[in-house]
């Protein structure tokens, strides 16, 4: 899913936006495909950011490129908080509204968190570890967060990591 081509994640974008687009006339049969078209746009997009993650981590594992925890549980919290997302559709009385948008706020924090880890494990991989935030991190994360533009120039990049020929063990003279 990772090399997936560019053109479905346009595509899926697009979906996302008309999904959000149709929720303006209120009837229910119409708010109920906008928040399926939002839940699945969402969700295909955190799984090509997952894959991302990790072909990154497994080419790092295989070069023997130094890397940090495994945090794939930031995906799993992205993914539980994609089920808040339709609530954003509904027209609720003020308070319930702001009690909304808070909530709506907090769980957009994953997907930030999940964009940069998938961002620093590509970065990473392609041998320039992130111990701060560097502009090949930062770039790659506007890349990763805009992927429907950022698709088309990450791609490369996917491909020659997994292309690489694997590191050389350096030889002992013991």
């Amino acid at each position: 899913m990772a090399q997936l081509h560019p053109a479905w994640l346009l595509l899926v974008t697009l979906l996302a936006f008309a999904g959000q687009m149709a929720s303006v006339s209120a009837t229910p049969q119409i708010i109920i495909l906008a928040s399926v078209c939002v839940l699945g746009a969402m969700s295909f997009l955190l799984g090509w950011t997952y894959a991302i993650y990790r072909v990154a981590r497994d080419v790092s594992a295989k070069n023997n490129i130094e890397q940090g925890p495994n945090r794939s549980w930031v995906f799993r919290l992205a993914a539980v908080a994609i089920l808040v997302l339709p609530i954003g559709l509904l027209d609720l009385p003020p308070v319930l509204a702001g009690l909304r948008d808070l909530v709506g706020g907090v769980v957009v924090l994953p997907f930030f968190a999940s964009y940069w880890l998938a961002a620093g494990a590509l970065v990473t991989a392609e041998g320039h570890p992130v111990r701060y935030p560097t502009n090949k991190a930062v770039g790659t994360f506007l890349l990763v967060f805009y992927s429907f533009i950022g698709a088309w120039y990450l791609r490369p990049r996917i491909r020659a990591v997994l292309e690489a020929p694997p590191a050389e063990e350096p030889v002992r003279l013991d």
